[in-house]
């Protein structure tokens, strides 16, 4: 759930509060390449900002 909430706040352009989260489930599973997919288009627009 932790990481569907980031995903839906990156979908919104809020890209601050979703790496937040995206990284507490990135905590829980490492290895899950749908987060660290996620985490890397959550990077890539905050840098754009």
């Amino acid at each position: 759930m932790v990481c569907l909430y980031g995903q839906l706040c990156v979908a919104a352009r809020s890209y601050q509060s979703g790496i937040f989260y995206l990284l507490h489930a990135y905590e829980y599973q490492p290895n899950d390449p749908v987060i660290c997919l996620s985490l890397a288009v959550a990077y890539l627009g905050r840098a754009m900002q």
